[in-house]
């Protein structure tokens, strides 16, 4: 066991040595300015929730590219989809900041397609993803394999890297555990959480949610099959529909006097829509930021073919300030 004596601990600038290791990651921020005025990225375990179709993986990229730019090394495990998957999220964004009206977006790029900005984006990128490793995973990769790999990266290195896993839910249990699904996560998300206190992380981690919560604003109990998520994670995010903030998606008339709408029929027809608009307008929501403030709501503009998210500053699904005496209806 650890302990300290407080009172020698500030006595003896102990205090002034380990308040450093605060003061040099406070401007280690995402890269999205809505974002960056809320939160910088201290070490410890972020998760990353949202619904399918919703851009948890493309978010994450994009995330991972801003880093990039900024120096950072970054190690990217892939337990869902290939490399090249990624990688072509990372040209097609590109492409699209280099040339908006581009006819060359994700799929053409997996076609072959080519065009100037692809050769452009494809040059410049080499050059920035030096520093950038993705591990391709399988389904038997467990928590030590990635403890493993990403604690041997930082001894030949002297690097300690941002990390991503990609998903939760896709590790595999220890060898030789035996339990419920949402034991093997739990014991998964605590070998995790050690690798970052031990070794001075930050791990973006992505989860999905369970499917109940895809129609329902995103909450602590949108995340499955793991209840210490809420407990262990230093930063909690997930992704949600915009359209979840709107009065009228859960009224009949969108206002004050309006009456609960149970008709499940309208939400389908709504979320369709949402979900199969261009672009697609998405809200990133905090549930937990340890070292910034506490909750807040992002929202931004999904381009799906070029796999970019764009802050939305000036959303029309920003929530207003209720009326006074009106209280509101989700609550």
């Amino acid at each position: 066991l650890k302990a300290i004596n407080v009172g020698n601990y500030l006595s003896e600038n102990f205090f002034d040595s380990d308040i450093s290791y605060f003061k040099k990651y406070k401007d280690r921020k995402i890269g999205f300015e809505n974002i960056d005025k809320y939160m910088a990225l201290y070490p410890g375990v972020a998760c990353l929730g949202g619904a399918s179709s919703l851009g948890k993986t493309t978010f994450a990229v994009n995330i991972v590219d801003n880093l990039l730019k900024k120096g950072e090394s970054v190690i990217y495990f892939a337990l869902e989809q290939l490399p090249i998957e990624l990688i072509t999220k990372s040209l097609a964004r590109r492409v699209y900041e280099i040339d908006p009206a581009s006819p060359i977006n994700n799929v053409d790029i997996k076609n072959g397609k080519s065009s100037d900005a692809l050769i452009r984006a494809r040059s410049e990128y080499s050059q920035t993803a030096q520093k950038y490793q993705i591990v391709e995973g399988d389904f038997h990769f467990t928590a030590k394999t990635i403890v493993d790999y990403v604690e041997k990266y930082i001894k030949e290195t002297g690097v300690r890297p941002i990390v991503v896993i990609d998903y939760l839910q896709l590790i595999a249990p220890p060898e030789g555990f035996k339990g419920t699904q949402r034991e093997i996560t739990d014991e998964n998300l605590k070998a995790i959480k050690d690798l970052s206190k031990r070794n001075e992380l930050f791990i973006l981690l992505i989860s999905s949610f369970n499917r109940a919560s895809y129609k329902e604003p995103v909450g602590m109990e949108s995340f499955k099959e793991s209840g210490m998520i809420e407990y262990t994670c230093d930063y909690i995010l997930g992704l949600q529909l915009s359209i979840l903030e709107d009065s009228d998606f859960y009224t009949t008339t969108g206002s004050r006097g309006g009456e609960r709408d149970n008709n499940n029929d309208k939400k389908e027809k709504k979320l369709y829509e949402a979900i199969n608009q261009s672009p697609k307008e998405v809200e990133l929501v905090a549930l937990k930021n340890r070292n910034g403030r506490q909750r807040f709501k992002c929202f931004f503009k999904y381009k799906v073919e070029f796999d970019t998210f764009t802050p939305d500053m000036n959303s029309e699904h920003e929530p207003k300030p209720a009326p006074p005496g009106f209280r509101s209806i989700r609550r």
